[in-house]
């Protein structure tokens, strides 16, 4: 199900250098965009969600424009 009420104006997906967690970060809005992010972390066999963030600072560096 999509979440209607959402509408991203951008994205990011980072991983961090040994692979153990993947960020997957969102941004709302058009002049000044809310960002949030979701990350998963290995554990055993599969990524499971770990942390989350409604509302933060952008990526850096950028590794996905859009």
């Amino acid at each position: 199900m999509v979440d209607q009420s959402f509408s991203e104006s951008g994205g990011d997906i980072q991983l961090s250098p040994d692979w153990q967690s993947i960020t997957v970060y969102r941004a709302q809005g058009d002049d000044v965009k809310k960002w949030s992010f979701k990350r998963f972390c290995f554990s055993g066999k599969t990524y499971n969600s770990c942390a989350s963030v409604m509302s933060g600072p952008p990526p850096e560096p950028r590794q996905i424009l859009f």
